[in-house]
């Protein structure tokens, strides 16, 4: 293991900015490489993960853009805007300054488009962002909060999910997605992914005073299917299960604390208990087999350190050979890569 020090790095070669990317490439067996990038500011007790991604230059777009629209794209599913969901538990008045860091990690010019799936307390849309050009090895800061000037973005909407497309190859565009308050005290991350799915496993919720956990599913395909959500508790003995149809772009959202809070009833007329505090969730799309065209993404929160946390699901697919000719289901791997 080697820990480096970016701000040594610059002071050392003599460079300035505030912000820009990082490459590592290995000659070989660069699949055994693993990265962490870590930021930290010890003033305010601020630190956060920034998203490393796998590069391949031999991987074909065919591969990975599971949507079959012939265009590399890039989704974060749960941008928190400036103005922050109650369902956040932040304290009133509390201003997040959303931004997106988008980096040309090839050697030409890349041309890339935004777009944003909006919600709000009661009303969600689309809208058009930016059209980009990037320079070879640019990287671009976005200030979403400035597109919330009631144009292309309502003020009082509080999430957008991310939509970036671009003439790129796989991993030739990366992105990520964060939104923190001026102090770093409070704030939310969403990373960016390529990947569609038809069935995932969801990891762990929490229920009580101090947590929540709102979860999303997504259509990122270019048909409507209907998304399927099943919450699964008592040592998953018992299911509370949600459908929902959505156009391409739409979102399901679920914030399991308001399921159980007002006793609202799923599609067999269940309801969740009150004393309910932990689960785990599956999703699957209804409408599509194979690789599927669903994304999704979680967060978590805890008002005892005001953190907000992301976790995702696993991803699942059909293996294209199995026993007997039968296709398998399996969690989905991408091949190896450099990085």
């Amino acid at each position: 293991m080697n820990r480096l020090s970016v701000r040594q790095l610059l002071e050392s070669k003599g460079l300035s900015g505030s912000y820009g990317g990082i490459h590592l490439s290995a000659a070989g067996h660069a699949g055994s490489l693993n990265t962490l990038h870590v930021v930290f500011d010890e003033n305010v007790g601020f630190s956060a993960f920034l998203k490393m991604f796998d590069y391949d230059p031999r991987a074909k777009l065919s591969e990975r853009e599971y949507a079959a629209t012939g265009t590399w794209t890039l989704r974060a599913p749960m941008l928190a805007l400036s103005t922050p969901d109650p369902a956040l538990a932040f304290p009133f008045g509390t201003r997040l300054r959303p931004q997106l860091l988008i980096r040309n990690a090839a050697a030409k010019p890349i041309d890339a488009s935004l777009r944003f799936t909006w919600r709000s307390g009661g009303a969600s849309g689309k809208a058009a962002g930016p059209q980009l050009r990037l320079l070879p090895y640019e990287t671009r800061r976005i200030d979403v909060a400035a597109l919330q000037d009631g144009t292309t973005l309502p003020k009082d909407a509080n999430w957008a999910a991310v939509i970036l497309t671009s003439n790129a190859l796989p991993d030739e565009l990366m992105a990520v997605a964060v939104s923190y308050d001026q102090e770093l005290k409070y704030g939310a991350q969403t990373p960016f992914s390529d990947q569609l799915a038809f069935h995932w496993a969801g990891s762990q919720w929490q229920y009580d005073p101090h947590h929540d956990s709102v979860i999303t599913v997504g259509n990122g395909g270019t048909k409507p299917t209907t998304a399927a959500l099943t919450i699964v508790y008592n040592q998953g003995a018992q299911k509370y299960e949600l459908e929902q149809a959505l156009q391409p772009d739409e979102q399901m959202w679920i914030d399991v604390g308001k399921l159980i809070r007002e006793h609202v009833v799923d599609k067999n007329g269940k309801t969740l208990p009150q004393d309910l505090t932990f689960g785990s969730y599956d999703i699957r799309d209804l409408g599509n087999k194979g690789i599927g065209a669903l994304f999704e993404g979680k967060i978590m929160y805890d008002t005892t350190y005001g953190h907000v946390t992301y976790g995702c699901g696993v991803c699942c697919a059909y293996q294209p050979l199995s026993f007997g000719g039968i296709p398998s289901e399996s969690p989905f791997r991408e091949p190896p890569a450099m990085v």
